[in-house]
């Protein structure tokens, strides 16, 4: 089975997916899903951001502008609890898993530095996986951190480690 999975990165405005990334990768992957090459999409976020902008999970939301866009909801898959690159890598195997998805070859959509970093996890757990890369623009800022934590995949294969476990509670929302 093929499967797109497309990992959220940001929210913005209560609930909308942000133009600065979560948006393009959306919209490369309905463009990639329209060409009829994948089985299912698998869409992957938790509650990350602010309550102020986000009330509802990130795969939710992507879940949602995807049907609005005429993509069948019995197509989508939705992980709505990672807070990060090894959890969306982790809990989307284990989401497709509890879908009845056995062994799927996955391509990944997002910002080409994360692709990088998401194929390496979801290789990490024995995944089949291709990447598409999408260059959408990045601040610096993000561009050198991506590069530091592509680093970091390497010594941390699984994301347990200190690093990796302060980020997910750094981003963890509080209710």
């Amino acid at each position: 089975m093929k499967v797109l999975m497309i990992p959220a990165g940001g929210i913005e405005q209560t609930d909308r997916p942000a133009r600065a990334d979560t948006l393009p990768r959306l919209i490369a992957g309905l463009t990639l899903w329209n060409a009829g090459k994948f089985d299912k999409i698998l869409v992957c976020g938790g509650m990350f951001a602010p309550k102020t902008e986000q009330t509802k999970p990130a795969g939710l939301i992507m879940k949602e502008w995807l049907i609005k866009r005429r993509v069948p909801k019995a197509a989508i898959i939705e992980e709505a609890k990672s807070l990060d690159t090894f959890e969306n890598a982790s809990l989307g195997l284990h989401a497709l898993a509890m879908a009845g998805i056995k062994n799927p070859e996955i391509t990944v959509c997002s910002q080409w530095q994360h692709a990088i970093r998401l194929k390496m996890a979801l290789k990490n757990l024995d995944a089949k996986v291709n990447s598409h890369g999408l260059k959408y623009p990045v601040s610096a800022a993000t561009w050198f951190g991506e590069w530091l934590m592509i680093a970091y995949h390497f010594f941390d294969r699984k994301g347990t480690g200190s690093v990796a476990r302060n980020n997910r509670e750094k981003r963890k929302q509080r209710r």
